[in-house]
Order: structure tokens, then C-alpha cells, then sequence
């Protein structure tokens, strides 16, 4: 008889798995269990455990007190190798000790997985039935954990006073991980840090919300707090042996990274609230404070690349996360909404808060998959149906941004609307609008794109892929703004430098928000190291062969470091930087020309006659297309936001006169 749930009777009630033990057998293979009722206040001690559910089928059998249960064969098998021989185990277990067919009762259990996850003895982590590789792998990770003294990481994953960054080392600290790095199986590693497991978005919360956690695999197992730091120590050094670390990458170790510096960044905040002001001020500002007193769900959500089966739990699976912190969201779980309910609710809840920022991370140029191959030149009669899947101001988290977004992050690089304020108003008759105060700074005269930029890659290292005609239709981009100047009479910008400089800025957002900001140091700041870099850019080529096109006599420098170039590799690795970034920065974006004469990169689906608006309080521009009246609402017209741009000449507050602050007026939204 199939297992049949009762109701839970208080409001602070969960199901504990209560699992028998092997008995005289430990060879049986037969799962049994009963699941209790029992209070959060009163409760028994208990582990929960956190693993990867795999594919929906239930072709295992858990028998409980009253009935049977369909499970999957990776829930069976931690069951079996979690169960004692000659006592019970209390668990609490998601996919059983949940109703999940019972949507009400679902909604109120996922709410309550913070506190679950935070009384529990313990997390396991199944990582399920790996092959005997596992043991080696799990092996070098507690001598990675053991060194990490040496590299200064114990201090930053438990301590507030800071040693050394996560990305700089001393020459002595880099040799001795060199000596180390030839004794490691790297396959090894990647085979661990490509388990399925780390990709499961409910593992961040899981995680970041243990008290205390331990990895098992098989017969193997490893502390978190030595998993944390041999991958904060292979995470750090990783540019330092790129070249002999096979298939372990940036990118193979990113799934796992993320949670490790989750629950750092969730840690350290949760610590600041008694932390001595002598603490306080041993914190570097400028280099990683910012990163962790300020992170909010929004900066999780828009960072991870998780998976998980429901896209609400893009939202419900980090909730949890954000319920301790008085200064972010409180979203109620409801599992009756649809998925455009949730991220509409989830968006309005910030911009209660006067989060404007989140408006960086929507726009038409997020569009679900099945409507991205709607092009740029449909879509004046494609607008209501990019707007079907939900409204324009509303993130659709489904969606991998494909292009960079210029503002949005926990630090500000733009201040384009700060100096007024942030006005918003929801409109009760109608879910899906907003309003918002603003001013139109411009409208779009001429527009121009790069071809499709999908063939260039934006994980570095290992590969740097690009190809020419990419390389060329950017370099076309030049003559495009050169010309237009040039027939408007105009020999130097609205700022007052010279055209070329206005644009090398404009093509690399000013460096802001973009991996020049982070490995081109020697760059940043600096209006003629961009037209530099731009420079370099446009004197490269890639050849047939894919092969970079470099002439012998140039020497480029460590973009790292600032060094100059020693050897042919250095200069080579720096061009392909220069090249991949470039498209990075350009990728899904179009250069335009306002009205004006102002110089912008926007959205791809920029097309002329597009208004640029500026909020009150936003970092950046956004790029708006009207789509119709407003019927009696208090806006004349309503408007969709394509995407945020780069505006040159009005980024950092330049336009914030009172002669601007006086067409302020309210935009409606959807």
C-alpha cells in the first residue's frame, strides 16, 4: 500500500526520517523506515542530508511505518550507506519528510528549510557512488586543507584579519605551491569537482546553513571545512598552474567555488553583528568588506549558475538566505504561483526596498530561450510578445545573461542618476506595471552591431576562442563613429576630448564591470589606457587557422602584474586577453549615436528612435521603446526597458543639473 502522509499538527512541525538499522544483515538491501511528527522547539537531534535528486524516477522502494514509498536510486543508495547496524538513524530527507504533492503544505516546508538546515546535528553531502578514483581525490584534498596554512587561507575562510587576498601571492608562496602542485592527481580532482552534486542550486543554502558539514562518498569523507580550504587553495593558485592542471579549470571548479565563498560571504555578515569596532577596523574597505556586509539573495541569485528542476526554486531554493537580514527581502514560499508570479514578486520586493539596481538585471534583452530568436529588426511588432513570458522591469532568472551588465553588482562602478531620488510606485489595478520617475535624456539617432559574438568564449582560462570576421566587425565599429563625427563637423566630444577616446571608453564601458576591471590593473582609471588597449585591439588579426596574428617585434605586457613582456608566450597570452575581453564586453551589445550626439553601447535590440531614460537613483541609463498609452493611470505613455547602457559623458552624475532635475517625470513601466 502506498505510504499515505498525515497532516502535520503545528505550525513548527517537521518529519524526521527514522531509519531502522541493517540488523544481523548487513547485506540486506531492503530499506525501512517511519516518519515522525516533531516540533522544531522540541525535537531530537537529527542530520539532514543534502544530496543530488537526479531524474524523476522513483524505481527504488522505502517501506515506512504505514505504507511504501517510490524513491530514486540515489536517495537508496545514501539510505543504505547512512544506515547503522545495530541502531536507528534520525534524518531529515527533502523528498520524503515533504509532502510533495501537497502544494500548502510544500510552501510552508520550503520556508522553513533555513531553520531545518540550521538544527540539524549535522549535513551530510552525498556524493553519491562515485568510482574508487573518488578515494584519491579525497585523499589530496586534506593535504591541500593541511597546506593551506602556508598560502594564508585558514585566515580568510575563519578569521576576519586578512593575510592575503584570494589572488595575490608571494614569489615564495607561489614556489611552494608549485612543489606541491607536481605531487597532485589533477584528473582525480576534476573527476570530484564534476560531480553532479555541486551543480544543485538547494546546495548553496544547504550548505551555507550548516552548523556542521561533512562530504561523503562511498567509503570516503571529508570535513567542510577542509573541502573549503583545499578549494579555496586550488581556486587561488589556479592561474599560477593553468597550463599543467588538465581538465581542472576555472570552470570545473566554479560549481563548488560558489558555495565555499557563499557561505564565506554569509558567515562574515552574519559575524559582523559582534564584531569589536578594533575588528572593524582591521577590515580592508576597499578590497573585501564590501563583498560581504553588503551581499543580498538578489547578488546570489544573479551570480550562481546552479540547476534545479523548478525554476521558482531559482528563488525559493536561496530564500532562506536572506530571512536573518532585516535589511533584504521577506517573500512569502507559495508553490500555487506560477513562475512569472514569483519573479514578479521577487523583483517588486526589491524595488519596495528602492533596490533600483535590480533593474540592471532585467530588460528585453532577457528574454526566455524559447524567444531569443526573435531578432532586433521584429521587434517593433514583437514587443507584447517578448513581454508575454513577464514584464520588462522583472528579472527572468531562467535566462544566463549572455552579455555583461553594466550595473547592478553590490558595489557601484556608475553613478549616473545618484545625485536624485528613487521614486517608485506599484500600480494596484495592474500587477505587471510600475511606476518610476526619471527624465528622458536623449532619444537613439543611429545604431550599429557587431556580428554575432556567440563563437567567443568568457571563461578564461583555458581556451581563448575568437575568430576574425568577429575581430573585424568590431574594428568596424570605429570607422562607423569616426565617420558620423567627421560629417557633423565634429573633431573633439561633448567631454571635451578627442572622438577616439570618447569611444576606446564608450566600446569598453569605461572598463567598469568587466574583467578589465580585475586584470588590467594598470589600465583602470586611466581614459588613455583604454584608447591603448583599443589600440592593441585593432592591430591584431587571427589568421585561417585560428592563430594569432602577432607580430614578432611587439612585446605586450602581463596585464596581471603590469610587467613588461618577457617572452613571446607572455605577449601572445596578453593579445588573446585583450581579444577575448574585447568581445566580452561587446558580446549581445550595439553602439549607438544619440540625438545629441552622445556616444552609447546598449542593448542589441537597440534600435533608432529608442528613448534613453535615466532613474532616480540608478547607476546606469536605461534604453526604453514606448509601447502605448497608459490609460488613466498617472503616466501619459508606458514604456519597456530593452536593457541598461553605457552613455559617455553622463555616467558619473555629469547631467544632474537642476535645469535636468526639473523634467524629472513618471514613467510607466511593463
Amino acid at each position: 500500500m502506498a505510504h499515505q502522509y498525515s497532516t502535520l499538527l503545528h505550525d513548527d512541525s517537521i518529519r524526521l526520517l527514522k531509519l531502522l538499522s541493517t540488523g544481523d544483515d548487513p547485506n540486506d538491501r531492503v530499506l525501512k523506515c517511519s516518519l515522525e511528527d516533531h516540533r522544531l522547539s522540541d525535537i531530537p537531534s537529527y542530520e539532514a542530508l543534502s544530496y543530488a535528486w537526479g531524474q524523476p524516477i522513483f524505481a527504488e522502494i522505502l517501506k515506512t511505518h504505514v505504507g511504501i514509498l517510490g524513491i530514486t536510486e540515489n536517495l537508496a543508495s545514501a539510505l543504505r550507506g547512512l544506515r547503522f547496524k545495530d541502531q536507528v538513524r534520525y534524518l531529515w530527507v527533502d523528498a520524503v519528510c515533504i509532502n510533495q504533492n501537497d502544494t500548502t503544505e510544500k510552501s510552508r516546508q520550503v520556508a522553513m528549510m533555513g531553520l531545518i538546515y540550521k538544527s540539524a546535528r549535522q549535513v551530510i553531502c552525498w556524493l553519491g557512488q562515485t568510482d574508487d578514483s573518488v578515494g584519491d581525490a579525497v585523499e589530496t584534498l586534506k593535504r591541500l586543507a593541511t597546506s593551506a596554512s602556508r598560502f594564508g587561507i585558514i585566515e580568510l575562510i575563519h578569521g576576519i584579519k586578512r593575510t592575503t587576498s584570494f589572488s595575490g601571492h608571494t614569489k615564495a608562496q607561489e614556489d611552494a605551491f608549485k612543489e606541491l602542485a607536481s605531487t597532485l592527481n589533477f584528473s582525480t580532482l576534476a573527476k570530484l569537482y564534476s560531480n553532479p552534486y555541486f551543480t544543485r542550486l538547494w546546495i548553496i543554502q544547504e550548505m551555507t546553513l550548516s552548523r556542521c558539514a561533512v562530504l561523503i562518498a562511498r567509503l570516503w569523507s571529508i570535513s567542510y571545512d577542509e573541502f573549503a580550504m583545499a578549494t579555496a587553495v586550488l581556486h587561488s593558485f589556479m592561474q599560477t598552474f593553468a597550463n599543467d592542471s588538465g581538465s581542472l579549470t576555472y570552470s570545473t571548479l566554479s560549481s563548488a567555488w560558489e558555495i565555499v565563498s557563499t557561505k564565506l560571504a554569509y558567515t562574515r555578515k552574519k559575524n559582523h553583528e559582534v564584531l569589536t569596532d578594533a575588528e572593524l577596523a582591521a577590515v580592508n574597505d576597499d578590497l573585501w568588506r564590501p563583498d560581504w556586509m553588503n551581499v543580498k539573495l538578489l547578488d546570489i541569485i544573479d551570480s550562481t549558475d546552479s540547476q534545479c528542476s523548478d525554476p521558482r526554486d531559482l528563488v525559493y531554493g536561496l530564500l532562506s538566505l536572506s530571512n536573518d537580514d532585516t535589511n533584504d527581502i521577506d517573500l512569502p514560499t507559495d508553490y500555487a504561483k506560477s513562475t512569472s508570479e514569483v519573479y514578479t514578486d521577487f523583483a517588486k520586493a526589491y524595488l519596495v526596498l528602492k533596490e533600483i539596481r535590480i533593474l540592471n538585471h532585467a530588460g528585453l534583452q532577457r528574454i526566455s530561450q524559447e524567444r531569443a530568436n526573435i531578432s532586433s529588426s521584429d521587434l517593433n511588432r514583437s514587443t507584447s510578445l517578448l513581454q508575454e513570458a513577464m514584464p520588462s522591469w522583472v528579472p527572468d532568472w531562467r535566462v544566463s545573461r549572455a552579455y555583461l551588465a553594466l550595473g547592478g553588482y553590490k558595489r557601484p562602478g556608475f553613478t549616473a542618476g545618484f545625485s536624485f531620488p528613487t521614486q517608485i510606485e506599484t500600480v494596484p489595478t495592474k500587477n505587471t506595471k510600475i511606476l518610476i520617475s526619471g527624465f528622458q535624456v536623449d532619444s537613439v539617432a543611429h545604431v550599429r552591431r557587431p556580428i554575432d559574438l556567440n563563437a567567443a568564449h568568457t571563461k578564461l582560462p583555458p581556451r581563448y576562442a575568437t575568430h576574425e570576421p568577429t575581430r573585424a566587425s568590431i574594428s568596424a565599429l570605429q570607422s562607423f563613429c569616426e565617420s558620423h563625427y567627421q560629417n557633423a563637423r565634429m573633431t573633439e566630444y561633448a567631454t571635451g576630448e578627442d572622438i577616439l577616446t570618447a569611444f576606446a571608453r564608450t566600446v569598453l564601458a569605461d572598463g567598469v564591470y568587466t574583467a578589465f576591471e580585475q586584470l588590467f590593473p594598470v589600465f583602470k582609471g586611466l581614459p588613455k589606457g583604454m584608447v591603448l588597449l583599443w589600440r592593441v585591439f585593432a592591430l591584431l588579426k587571427i589568421n585561417p587557422d585560428d592563430t594569432l596574428d602577432l607580430a614578432q617585434h611587439i612585446s605586450l605586457p602581463n596585464l596581471q602584474t603590469g610587467e613588461s613582456g618577457k617572452s613571446r608566450a607572455q605577449s601572445v597570452r596578453t593579445a588573446w586577453l585583450i581579444l577575448t575581453f574585447m568581445i566580452t564586453a561587446l558580446n549581445k551589445r550595439a553602439l549607438f549615436i544619440t540625438s545629441q550626439g552622445y556616444l552609447g553601447l546598449g542593448p542589441a535590440l537597440t534600435e533608432v528612435g529608442d528613448s534613453v531614460v535615466l532613474f532616480g537613483g540608478s547607476e546606469t541609463p536605461f534604453v526604453m521603446r514606448e509601447v502605448g498609452d497608459a490609460g488613466g493611470d498617472a503616466a501619459e505613455k508606458d514604456f519597456c526597458i530593452l536593457g541598461d547602457c553605457y552613455l559617455h559623458g553622463i555616467m558619473y552624475g555629469e547631467l544632474l543639473t537642476e535645469e535636468h532635475q526639473a523634467r524629472v517625470e513618471e514613467f510607466g513601466v511593463v
